[in-house]
């Protein structure tokens, strides 16, 4: 418990003593920096049709579920077109 406090502790929430406007900006932006490097990994994984790629999509389809109503739609377009295009990702033949 106490290595995981200190790995993931620049991404934990402010403490509910702290209370300042700045603290909670910093978290959430935090948080848009650790989605938006999610995002592009998975878009580059994508566009390699790599393996860990189309697992780094469907976490990044998962993330968007959140956000009612465009990103449900987007997600739902996303699972879709990994899921018709499954046969393309992994190993290349001839690399």
């Amino acid at each position: 418990m106490q290595s995981s406090a200190i790995m993931f502790g620049w991404l934990t929430p402010p403490a509910l003593e702290q209370g300042t406007p700045l603290s909670e900006v910093m978290y959430v932006a935090r948080l848009f920096v650790v989605l938006g490097v999610l995002y592009v990994a998975a878009g580059i994984g994508l566009l390699l049709r790599t393996s860990w790629g189309k697992v780094l999509g469907y976490i990044a389809c998962a993330t968007c579920l959140m956000a009612v109503p465009l990103g449900t739609a987007m997600a739902f377009i996303m699972f879709f077109a990994i899921r018709k295009n499954q046969g393309q990702f992994g190993a290349r033949p001839g690399v």
